[in-house]
């Protein structure tokens, strides 16, 4: 079992996320995460890392309600597990 706390980062939690649709959340969290921590994400390019996201969520939702998901996706070439939050 993963233990997520120790992915947790300050600077990973937007509790002001200006979205006006599911795309654009997940889009600002990616950017989140590149302004955040770019050495995680290693030669990926934010665009690679929102078709990865995006095309996973178009297969299956990761909604569950009350404006939360859990978008997430197998990123290759990513070097660590990544968790951002955000909430609008």
């Amino acid at each position: 079992m993963i233990n997520v706390n120790k992915y947790f980062m300050k600077d990973l939690v937007r509790v002001d996320l200006r979205a006006e649709s599911k795309e654009d959340a997940v889009k600002l969290l990616i950017e989140c995460i590149y302004a955040a921590c770019p050495e995680k994400s290693g030669p990926v390019s934010m665009i690679e890392a929102l078709k990865a996201v995006t095309e996973r969520e178009n297969t299956q939702t990761t909604g569950i309600g009350q404006r939360i998901a859990v978008p997430h996706a197998r990123i290759p070439g990513w070097k660590d597990f990544v968790v951002v939050l955000g909430y609008f």
